[in-house]
């Protein structure tokens, strides 16, 4: 992982800058924000976090402020934050080392017996059950605890479980999707990838949720959110995947993140963009016949 060497690359552009004054956090670097036109300092940039903030609209990467800032593509952002990176083994950090397990212990109660209405939530959205547990070894939790009325779909990564993710049946709870904790994880989430052993060629397709990853079937691989990181891009690399089709939701965020990503797979041959149907919003509302389809196309 590497930090970004905000000082050299503002004093090389002549940006201008403060580190000290009114609402400057410590160890932050402030400019006038290019995205709301304020001219009072007040996106920060911390070299470390890999974020900006403006007081007065809203979070962005480093990546999308020097496009910004540029007015250059995604890709040519993406060689800029990598020209000015500096290993953090240069950096003196005081947070402490996190030690992950090397097995992963799943909560007493989750369970391979399912309740109807479990049954029905996998049912109701286009899946077959037994197929869906026999493949991807999915459990049900109880009916107490943090990961209450949830289906619990296991991650795995080189062929060995290291986290999971729970999805809520009722579609009432706050979080619709619920991980492992960080403290029992074998992989931190910033790497997690689900679905990258199913990938055997050097073709793949990259979505957002586990069950637009699970409809579309092998090959394809979930980034488990539309905040992705480097690391997790790292990754598909060393898979040796040069082809992607990218399959994230229809919605003006996960497009604009879907470009964002395009501008970090530098190392890739070709990347294409999977145009969905007339009323379908992702990958996992893709009825059996389109997904056959897609996938004569791709694979």
């Amino acid at each position: 992982m590497s930090s970004f060497n905000t000082e050299r690359y503002l004093n090389d552009n002549g940006i201008p800058y403060r580190t000290h004054g009114g609402n400057i956090v410590s160890g932050y670097f402030n400019i006038a924000c290019p995205f709301c036109g304020d001219h009072g300092f007040h996106r920060g940039i911390h070299p470390q976090n890999g974020y900006t903030n403006c007081w007065r609209c809203d979070k962005q990467s480093i990546e999308s402020l020097i496009k910004e800032l540029e007015q250059c593509s995604w890709k040519k952002a993406f060689s800029i934050v990598k020209k000015y990176s500096i290993k953090d083994c240069d950096i003196i950090e005081s947070k402490e080392e996190i030690e992950y397990k090397t097995t992963l212990d799943l909560p007493k109660d989750f369970s391979q017996h399912f309740p109807q209405g479990y049954k029905e939530y996998i049912e109701d959205r286009g899946f077959d059950f037994l197929e869906l547990r026999k493949k991807y070894n999915i459990l049900a939790s109880g009916s107490h605890g943090k990961y209450k009325f949830r289906i619990i779909i296991p991650i795995f990564m080189n062929g060995r479980m290291v986290s999971y993710v729970g999805r809520d049946v009722t579609d009432k709870q706050n979080e619709k999707y619920k991980y492992c904790e960080e403290k029992n994880v074998v992989v931190p989430r910033k790497d997690l990838l689900f679905g990258l052993d199913s990938v055997k060629s050097r073709t793949a397709i990259l979505t957002e949720g586990v069950f637009d990853a699970i409809n579309v079937g092998d090959g394809a691989v979930a980034m488990l959110s539309i905040n992705f990181t480097r690391s997790q891009v790292l990754q598909l690399k060393e898979k040796g995947i040069e082809n992607f089709y990218l399959g994230f939701d229809k919605g003006e965020l996960a497009q604009n993140k879907a470009k964002e990503l395009e501008g970090m797979l530098t190392f890739a041959k070709n990347i294409n963009y999977i145009e969905l149907p007339e009323g379908v919003d992702d990958l996992g509302e893709l009825n059996k016949e389109d997904v056959k389809s897609l996938r004569r196309i791709i694979f």
